[in-house]
């Protein structure tokens, strides 16, 4: 019973927790059962990203990991959210008068969307559930740490320096997906590493129904419907390989989603709900950190070039207080155990280093733009993306520019990595470029949800 039961409700504890952050960060300020069940998928990536970075820095300065710990941050973060739900209309069910035959013919097409999203989400976390964990890194980067905090309350020191005992598990990866695990697997009294699976279809799932929420408020039903639901099917074969490629994905691109919003309200939540997106990024792995950084420091610049002062440094320091507490507790860590990754960033700024290895730089350009083509709903929606923004270009020039600039440093970034890397380009491309274009194509999809065909003007999501 434990072993069912337990993860569930771990996993609705950091839902609650995310209902009571998106509270305090004014995305959700006034709490109806409508409006939270259109947010859950918002609140629970909320959740997973507060409470996990938080029991990482508890971990990582001392405090010993427990179930009790875990359910004892998750309930202080879900508590504000009680004060919305003081007031009387938060009680009130939602009103169902004529079900379908209300709906007009769109109204109609979205709500079976819904119904089929919600339908392929329960089968797909039915499915995963009794898939073995073959894939070789998903072990060895992330649920073999997952099984150590499982056993152990504290980080052993050995399991990200020993290279010989454990070899290719790239010790600098973040903690957000192993943290994760982890608990639930404490939850559950076992550590099922086919649950790993789980993990990572719950937190696609969520993604995908996060994405339905924040288009709505800029683009039309057809659009935000049809477009989650394409990103349900392109993503659901990289969903369940319990990799955390599709996670980092969705907290860069829901980051990125969440800031555009900003630059075209200027509501502060919306500044705020980026900085928890890409808070956990950043605590996922090394990408989102630099997904992270990109996004910030285009929307510093979009801000100060049309002279909106205030903006510039509110996006400034949203971007140094998410990566103070998202990053810099593992780093010194790291830095007080020796612990160091595949890439050196040293070598990285070193214009010695770079020339040596210019070889490398126009194979690796290839290589990732070879895989986005190489599907055709891939292509379509990078295609579309990059399209739509040009087009913007001139009606919406501080979004449009503000996308595609995200979009091409990240682009940048990655061709970087595979140049900086010490390992073989090839063995490396074959090995991972699959998996890190998907974050392009989740930035081409925000993109083209926000720029796309508009509903008038922007709704408040609160």
């Amino acid at each position: 019973m434990r072993a069912a039961l337990g993860p569930a409700l771990a996993h609705l504890l950091l839902l609650a927790a995310g209902f009571g952050v998106l509270w305090v960060a004014g995305v959700l300020r006034e709490p109806t059962p409508r409006r939270m069940l259109a947010a859950a998928g918002l609140a629970y990536l909320a959740g997973v990203a507060v409470v996990m970075v938080v029991l990482i820095a508890l971990v990582v300065i001392g405090v010993p990991l427990s179930l009790g710990l875990f359910v004892a941050v998750g309930v202080l973060a879900a508590l504000p959210a009680l004060a919305g739900l003081r007031r009387r209309a938060a009680w009130e069910p939602p009103r169902v008068r004529e079900g379908l035959r209300g709906l007009d013919l769109e109204g109609r097409v979205v709500a079976g969307l819904v119904m089929a999203m919600v339908l392929f989400g329960l089968v797909g976390l039915w499915t995963v559930g009794v898939l073995p964990l073959n894939e070789f890194d998903a072990w060895q980067l992330w649920t073999r740490k997952a099984v150590m905090l499982f056993y152990e309350p504290h980080l052993q020191e050995q399991l990200f320096t020993s290279r010989v005992a454990y070899p290719n598990m790239q010790p600098d990866y973040p903690l957000l997906l192993p943290m994760l695990e982890a608990v639930q697997f404490r939850a559950g009294g076992r550590p099922d590493t086919q649950e790993a699976h789980a993990t990572t279809w719950i937190l696609f799932a969520a993604a995908v129904w996060a994405l339905a929420y924040l288009a709505s408020r800029t683009s039309r039903p057809f659009v935000w419907a049809g477009v989650s639901a394409g990103v349900a099917a392109l993503l659901a074969p990289q969903a369940i390989s319990g990799y955390a490629d599709v996670t980092v994905a969705a907290f860069v691109g829901l980051g990125t989603l969440a800031t555009g919003l900003w630059l075209e309200g200027g509501r502060r939540s919306d500044l705020a709900l980026a900085a928890i997106m890409l808070g956990g990024a950043a605590a996922t792995k090394n990408e989102g950190l630099v997904g992270a950084a990109i996004v910030f420091a285009v929307a510093i610049v979009a801000a100060a070039v049309e002279r909106r002062r205030a903006d510039a440094l509110a996006a400034a320091a949203a971007g140094v207080l998410t990566l103070l507490v998202a990053v810099v507790p593992w780093r010194l860590w790291m830095s007080a155990h020796d612990v160091t990754g595949t890439l050196s960033l040293s070598d990285g700024l070193s214009p010695a280093y770079l020339v040596d290895r210019f070889d490398r730089v126009w194979p690796s350009v290839e290589a990732l733009t070879s895989q986005l083509v190489a599907l055709p709903a891939a292509r379509i929606i990078v295609a579309l993306g990059i399209a739509i923004a040009i087009v913007r270009l001139r009606s919406l020039p501080r979004l449009a520019g503000f996308y595609l600039a995200v979009a091409v440093l990240y682009f940048v970034s990655l061709v970087w990595a595979y140049w900086i890397s010490p390992l073989g380009l090839q063995f490396h491309i074959a090995t991972s470029v699959s998996r890190v274009v998907l974050g392009l194509v989740f930035l081409a999809v925000v993109a083209t949800v926000h720029l796309g065909e508009r509903r008038g003007a922007t709704v408040t999501g609160s």
